[in-house]
């Protein structure tokens, strides 16, 4: 009996009520419901007071170990920084930075290798195969007719070099042309 009176009641209100009414009440009602559902979607953690309040942008993990405003672990591109929020990497990283921290890098693109502060800078020129390994402005492997210098960048081979210089190193010869022998110095000479 009480369901019938309740049915007949809600039936004479929505006769009443415009139904331009209704509609703006739905969506009224919509939109609150999106609002209420992206706060409760969003990490919170304590704060010194003990109340709530979210957790830093680009979290992975929320906040409830390091706390409100901070974050546990940062979402890929992100890293640690020194408030403990979450900072971009460095430019041109490969790997992420949540060993390093913000605006550092687990390792670089390839053409980039990491400099002392563990950012990213560019290789040497005329290198062949990166600088992952010997770092920023050095080489693993020098291009054609360019050997490893004392510094790691890659310098030219001697000139009349029928080989390379990946052996012997920059300014010398692994093997001369024909007419020319290594000189003592490394270098070709007649």
């Amino acid at each position: 009996m009480e369901y019938r009176r309740l049915m007949d009641h809600a039936n004479l209100v929505l006769r009443t009520v415009r139904p331009d009414a209704i509609r703006l009440a739905l969506e009224n009602a919509t939109v609150a419901i999106q609002e209420m559902s992206a706060i409760l979607d969003m990490d919170y953690g304590l704060t010194s007071t003990n109340s709530c309040a979210p957790c830093s942008s680009n979290c992975a993990a929320g906040c409830n170990v390091t706390g409100a405003g901070k974050c546990d672990k940062c979402n890929p591109g992100y890293g640690p920084a020194s408030n403990g929020s979450c900072g971009p990497c460095s430019l041109n990283c490969a790997a992420g930075c949540n060993q390093t921290g913000a605006g550092k890098c687990n390792s670089c693109d390839p053409g980039y290798g990491l400099t002392s502060t563990n950012s990213c800078a560019p290789c040497s020129s005329n290198c062949a195969a990166g600088c992952n390994v010997t770092g920023a402005g050095k080489c693993d492997k020098c291009n054609s007719g360019y050997g490893p210098a004392s510094d790691g960048s890659c310098g030219p081979c001697s000139p009349n070099c029928a080989a390379g210089c990946n052996l012997t190193g920059a300014g010398k010869c692994d093997q001369c042309d024909s007419g020319y022998g290594i000189a003592p110095d490394g270098s070709c000479a007649h």
